[in-house]
């Protein structure tokens, strides 16, 4: 836990380098979602899967009334099809871009949470403060990478902990 602490020291000797960045991040997503435009277009995509069923429906009544095969029918039907799979879609992804950016804000304020509370250099290895602050770890024959919240990193040769 010697390389823990280590990499934690070195990211508390940037505190505040680190909360003015990760202060910077949070305003971007932020205004990404205060201005409304993923919900709006969320919205307007709800609204569009809509109408497409409402064509459908309108389009299936109109053939019943019609006898006989009808190809043009058939083609409407699977334009249709097809447009409201695509809205679909893009619902679907900016419904992931909106629940992303909400993780992402919720992990930086948790991290910054974290930070702000810690004292200008740790001691001793706690594994609250790990969980609270490592978001992976990868190690090599030579190195250990810890990757806080919010992708800041701090690299630490194997022979510096020894």
């Amino acid at each position: 836990m010697n390389g823990y602490l280590y990499s934690i020291n070195q990211l508390l000797a940037q505190k505040t380098e680190i909360n003015a960045k990760y202060a910077r991040k949070l305003a971007r997503i932020e205004r990404k979602l205060s201005n409304n435009k993923l919900e709006s277009e969320i919205k307007t995509t709800a609204e569009q899967i809509n109408q497409i069923e409402k064509k459908r429906l309108s389009l299936t009544q109109e053939y019943e009334m019609v006898f006989g095969r009808n190809d043009e029918f058939n083609l409407k039907q699977l334009t249709l099809k097809q447009e409201k799979e695509e809205t679909v879609l893009k619902r679907q992804s900016l419904i992931k871009e909106r629940d992303s950016l909400l993780t992402e804000k919720l992990n930086l304020n948790n991290f910054l949470t974290t930070l702000d509370s810690l004292p200008d250099q740790l001691t001793k290895f706690s594994a609250k403060t790990l969980t609270a602050t490592i978001d992976k770890i990868t190690v090599s024959q030579t190195t250990i990478t810890y990757y806080f919240y919010g992708n800041e990193a701090v690299k630490v040769k194997v022979d510096d902990i020894k």
